[in-house]
């Protein structure tokens, strides 16, 4: 089983989430839109309503804050499997040489 990052803090502002979990904070934002545009409002985990991504909880009309272990848990640990599963190879660069992992050989 995958040990669970520590972060500094069990809730985080989206920006001190994607600092500590290296995710781009535009790239968080444009997956919250994509999902909002295919009709995701809310998911439940554990009778906890979350907004459009596990992990992110809706204070006020306008402000959000993020269970950064649920939101590792249940969204970076699911969609990094799917990345490493997929058809494409993975790209991994050390120095002047790139490997590809799980490339398909013919």
């Amino acid at each position: 089983m995958t040990s669970t990052p520590k972060f500094s803090a069990p809730f985080l502002c989206m920006k001190q989430l994607c600092k500590e979990t290296g995710i781009a904070y535009k790239s968080l934002e444009a997956v919250i839109t994509q999902r909002k545009a295919q009709g995701i409002e809310v998911v439940n985990i554990d009778n906890t309503k979350y907004s459009v991504i596990p992990g992110r909880l809706k204070l006020n009309k306008r402000t959000y804050i993020w269970n950064s272990q649920v939101f590792y848990q249940h969204w970076i640990l699911p969609t990094s499997q799917q990345q490493i599963n997929s058809d494409r190879p993975l790209q991994v660069q050390s120095g002047n040489t790139v490997y590809y992992l799980n490339q398909r050989s013919n």
